[in-house]
């Protein structure tokens, strides 16, 4: 019995860690692609739209904007998470309980907050307790070709 369960122990561990080696690089692949996480705690990232769009002008040419929704799935690792968009966006805590820094003050945040990010500045995000997740969105519009 003793060597059955020492088996069952062996290949329960061998097959979390085969199972989360694909998340953690998916988790890489997309901080990469969406161009700005850390490493320093987990974040997936997955963008809901991202378009340059080129509204009509009443004078002069069309200015090009890139245009880019995506959603944070955040995991408290007791480290903090830091977001590196490019440009001014605006983040919306869908749920969980965070606490964010920018541009060197540190508030706390619920669901519904909605807060904004100005172009240069960084957002660090911390979840108090290990485990605990949150979902943020960041929406931006930017000039861009």
């Amino acid at each position: 019995m003793q060597i059955h369960l020492r088996r069952l122990t062996r290949l329960t561990v061998i097959a979390s860690v085969l199972l989360a080696s694909p998340r953690q690089l998916h988790v890489a692949e997309a901080q990469e692609k969406a161009g700005g996480v850390q490493e320093k705690g987990i974040a997936e990232v997955t963008t809901q739209f991202s378009q340059t769009l080129s509204p009509p002008r009443t004078k002069g040419p069309a200015t090009p904007l890139r245009v880019e929704l995506k959603q944070w799935h955040l995991a408290g690792q007791g480290m903090p998470i830091e977001i590196r968009e490019r440009g001014f966006y605006v983040a919306h805590l869908i749920w969980g309980n965070v606490s964010t820094e920018v541009g060197g003050t540190t508030t706390r945040r619920t669901p519904g907050d909605f807060w904004t990010v100005e172009k240069g500045s960084r957002l660090v995000i911390t979840i108090k307790k290990p485990g605990e997740e949150a979902l943020l969105q960041t929406f931006s519009v930017n000039p861009g070709h």
